[in-house]
């Protein structure tokens, strides 16, 4: 029979207390937006230069980003989203690495004759996506 691990297991990891704890802070009202979503919804989110900006007050800017993939979709003649899969790499204490992938994507903004306004625009905003998406898997702004 498997046991039950305690609240007061320790687990290693190659954060430090201070790192752990600002990661698992509640995110400040002040950094919280919302957004109209589907459905007369609206959605919170952080924006991604706070992320950025507590990615290097937590880890001294000792970490890295980068996009694995980008889909154009349905097609890349006639793309009405852009998907990307990037990938957070956080270096912490004793020279160790904690890495996090995730995907990222919105829609492709248009003019009202159909044409794209700008694909550039509509990457970063699909690579934001994935960023923010990689700091929650680290647990940053996981309460958004």
């Amino acid at each position: 029979m498997a046991e039950v691990l305690s609240s007061e297991a320790k687990f290693y990891t190659p954060l430090s207390d201070a790192q752990r704890a600002a990661l698992s802070r509640p995110t400040p009202e002040a950094a919280i937006r919302s957004r109209p979503g589907g459905g007369g919804k609206s959605y919170k989110f952080v924006r991604s230069d706070w992320v950025v900006r507590q990615l290097n007050k937590i880890f001294g800017h000792n970490w890295s980003w980068e996009i694995l993939e980008t889909k154009l979709l349905p097609t890349p003649e006639d793309p009405l989203e852009v998907v990307v899969i990037g990938r957070l790499t956080v270096h912490a204490q004793a020279e160790e690495t904690i890495v996090k992938q995730q995907y990222g994507g919105v829609q492709i903004k248009r003019s009202r004759d159909g044409q794209i306004l700008s694909l550039a625009s509509d990457l970063k905003s699909a690579s934001s996506d994935a960023l923010k998406k990689c700091a929650t898997l680290l647990g940053l702004a996981l309460d958004v």
